[in-house]
């Protein structure tokens, strides 16, 4: 089932990247950075509670061939029932060693996720669903008080997450986006931090420039590495590939770097599910690698409502929304959270990371072919845009972030 799953969440990720990015036309000039597994496991959450369509919107995103709106389904296999889908989260939890109150995996690595859902004072949550998020996503639910007092109520979320991120997303609800007709509010946040195998020497990292554009550069901060690594090469789609694994072995970071300094655009939207997993399950071992990367660190906030709307999940958003699986009842006192009006009114993520030296810290044409590269050295310097991922590879691959790197900012920055 893991497999299987695996697949589903990385066709999810893809497509969820793929709206993120057309959500709005200013992200196609700047940075990208989204967490798909927390996304996917709020999803998850939220099913838990749905009914009938919003059920039916929800669930079609985890199962085979029910994908609307065109998007790409680019999988096989699917998930018979929702218990299934829950069943396949719990496992992947466990599979990082997730624990709500123990949120270091290893010495090398540290994952720490914030997803909660907030509901207000008049809805009485039922406690068989507290019980099987909290079983299934390490998550949990909560009434607060939205209408009299909402700015209360947003500091007091920001704080939480502050605090189950490890201080590194401080504002996750921006001021105005909770009010007094807030009724169900999703909060999604995940730290991570993880050391590279091999670490870059720091005395090597010199300053050199990132193209922006083909015409328009920048001095950074690049980093340098000799080592053997797993690349890839797609001639169609005029990408590399190299994947940088941490000290952790389970997670690796693949980087996509267009032979254009301005190709990533052309990639993002070309490339499918199918084809991207082909790239990553074709990639050699152990080449010898000329490494440059840019140390970076980005921070992205994402209103979720949009491309969620345009992967199919129409309801959720609105007065159609049925989460009466939620709830025991609920009444009318609270403004927009009456009779069948319980819907999700805020859906923000935000995530961060950081690349250093050290590591990673984050709170993300038909006939062509797949070919590998030869055992030779070969030079891989990302020094104009390019896409990555951060993922896992057992018991199933899970994509923890995509992103991109339009504009190099430095950590120190």
């Amino acid at each position: 089932m893991e497999a299987a799953f695996g697949q589903l969440l990385f066709t999810f990720s893809v497509n969820l990247y793929k709206q993120l990015l057309s959500a709005d036309s200013a992200a196609n000039a700047s940075n990208l950075l989204c967490s798909p597994l927390t996304i996917a496991a709020a999803l998850g959450m939220t099913l838990a509670g749905a009914r009938n369509d919003t059920a039916k919107q929800i669930r079609a995103l985890f199962v085979q061939g029910k994908s609307s709106r065109g998007v790409s389904s680019g999988h096989s296999g699917a998930l018979d029932d929702d218990n299934a889908i829950h069943d396949a989260f719990a496992s992947i939890f466990e599979s990082l060693n997730y624990d709500s109150d123990r949120t270091e995996a290893t010495a090398a690595m540290s994952l720490r996720f914030a997803n909660r859902l907030y509901a207000g004072l008049d809805v009485r949550l039922a406690p068989e669903y507290a019980a099987l998020v909290n079983a299934s996503y390490r998550a949990s639910v909560t009434n607060v008080d939205f209408v009299t007092d909402p700015e209360t109520t947003r500091r007091a979320i920001n704080d939480w997450v502050f605090r189950k991120t490890a201080s590194k997303i401080a504002e996750l609800l921006p001021p105005g986006s909770v009010n007094s007709a807030t009724c169900v509010a999703l909060v999604n946040a995940v730290y991570f931090r993880g050391s590279w195998a091999e670490l870059f020497d720091p005395e090597l990292t010199a300053e050199e420039p990132f193209y922006e554009t083909p015409t328009r550069s920048r001095k950074v901060k690049m980093m340098y590495r000799t080592g053997r690594f797993a690349v890839g090469r797609h001639e169609g789609l005029g990408v590399s590939l190299v994947t940088i694994p941490y000290r952790n072995q389970n997670v690796s970071m693949v980087v996509l770097l267009p032979d254009k300094v301005d190709g990533l655009d052309d990639f993002e939207r070309l490339v499918t599910p199918s084809e991207l997993s082909t790239m990553l399950n074709n990639m050699s071992s152990f080449t010898k690698v000329c490494l440059k990367l840019p140390r970076f660190k980005l921070s992205t906030t994402s209103d979720l409502r949009r491309p969620l709307s345009a992967m199919g999940v129409t309801d959720l958003f609105t007065s159609r929304a049925d989460l009466s699986g939620i709830t025991v009842n609920h009444g009318s006192s609270n403004a927009g959270c009456g009779g069948s009006s319980l819907g999700v009114s805020v859906a923000l993520h935000r995530t961060a990371l950081e690349v250093t030296e050290e590591g990673t810290e984050a709170a993300a044409g038909s006939a062509s072919l797949v070919t590998r590269r030869d055992l030779r050295a070969v030079e891989f310097t990302a020094d104009h845009p390019f896409m990555f991922l951060v993922r896992t590879h057992k018991p199933a691959a899970v994509v923890l972030f995509v992103g991109n790197v339009r504009h190099v900012q430095d950590v120190d920055a």
